[in-house]
């Protein structure tokens, strides 16, 4: 569009462009983009010091306080541990497990039966399998399919594990999780620079 902003869906992704100053404007789109049913990612893209984050955490806010954030991973440079993929799914195993006691109970379980999920051993796709979507079926079964939940990673360029050639693998892994419709993950909402978006 003229404006420099646009939009598209593509099957089950969107992705949004939206240049520096359009905070507002960004944060009801998303709010809409989310409130629709449709299983889908969401990709913000813009450049360095726009206000992606903010915009993020913003939705997060609310997301959360409407009871339908499954769960947040904010990357950063300046921080190890919010520097790389590998903690993105303990973290994110971490906060479904605060959702319900039973949720908990599944992670709990899985990593005393294999202490090795909690290391660099264990393959991402079995981290995934044991640690994210089983619990998550369970909360499926809880919830009763009554709520749509969403995942927000944020600054995804600043994942730093493998370079920007992971971040196509690393979402294609996530995506599973909105793909599963037994699973109450609906949208999977990803920001980072413009340019590193596959």
């Amino acid at each position: 569009m003229r404006s420099g902003r646009y939009l598209r869906l593509i099957r089950t992704r969107a992705a949004l462009y939206f240049p520096p100053g359009n905070r507002l404007t960004l944060l009801r789109t998303l709010k809409d983009l989310v409130a629709d049913d449709r299983r889908k990612i969401i990709w913000i893209s813009s450049e360095s010091g726009s206000g992606k984050s903010t915009v993020a955490h913003a939705l997060a806010d609310e997301l959360r306080g409407e009871g339908r954030l499954a769960g947040t991973f904010f990357f950063s440079r300046k921080y190890i541990k919010r520097s790389t993929f590998d903690h993105v799914l303990h973290t994110l195993a971490y906060q479904l497990g605060l959702h319900h006691p039973r949720a908990k109970e599944i992670i709990i379980k899985a990593i005393s039966d294999d202490p090795a999920l909690l290391s660099s051993e264990k393959s991402r796709n079995d981290l995934i399998e044991k640690l994210i979507i089983e619990p998550l079926r369970q909360l499926a079964v809880i919830w009763k399919g009554e709520v749509g939940m969403s995942i927000i990673l944020d600054a995804l360029d600043e994942g730093t594990s493998s370079g920007l050639h992971y971040i196509d693998p690393f979402v294609s892994l996530l995506a599973h999780l909105i793909r599963d419709a037994s699973l109450p993950i609906y949208n999977l909402i990803i920001s980072s620079r413009l340019r590193d978006r596959p």
